[in-house]
């Protein structure tokens, strides 16, 4: 069975797949197609629909179906704006710790790391003789290990 527009009926021509994330991800590839999840609102069900406009009748029938109120939607809105400022800072911090992620993986690799003994951290060897050092792993790229005694 394919997917088709939850207001007008239409086929998008997708067969339904029985995921709603891999149908989501087919959709949002047709042009004028759109989906959502209005869950902010207290709704898990995704609706399809082949245009703005259906998915606003759509929309529509689905807040009075589940007694979804203006204030509600008004609420949700807010909530989602919130959400979106904060994705300047949000992606910075997230930079800073892949770049943090990607500086442990260096350190793995060189030869020279070695794991806290109490704490797990993995630290720089040369500079914490206390530390056990990291076996060597060819999945991690982990060479033999560098440090002397």
């Amino acid at each position: 069975m394919n997917i088709l527009c939850g207001n007008c009926g239409k086929n998008s021509g997708i067969v339904k797949s029985g995921s709603d994330g891999a149908d989501a991800a087919h959709i949002e590839q047709l042009d004028g197609w759109n989906l959502r999840l209005p869950a902010l609102v207290g709704i898990f069900e995704w609706y399809f629909a082949c245009s703005n406009e259906c998915m606003k009748e759509l929309l529509a029938r689905a807040y009075e179906k589940h007694g979804v109120t203006v204030e509600m939607r008004a609420e949700a809105s807010a909530k989602l704006d919130k959400m979106k400022e904060k994705i300047p800072e949000m992606a910075k911090e997230t930079a800073g710790f892949m770049s943090q992620v990607q500086d442990r993986l260096n350190l793995i690799r060189s030869g020279y790391a070695g794991v806290m003994p109490g704490t797990g951290m993995i630290v720089d060897c040369r500079e914490h003789p206390e530390a056990v050092p990291m076996q060597k792993n060819t999945l991690l790229k982990v060479s033999e290990q560098k440090r002397t005694k």
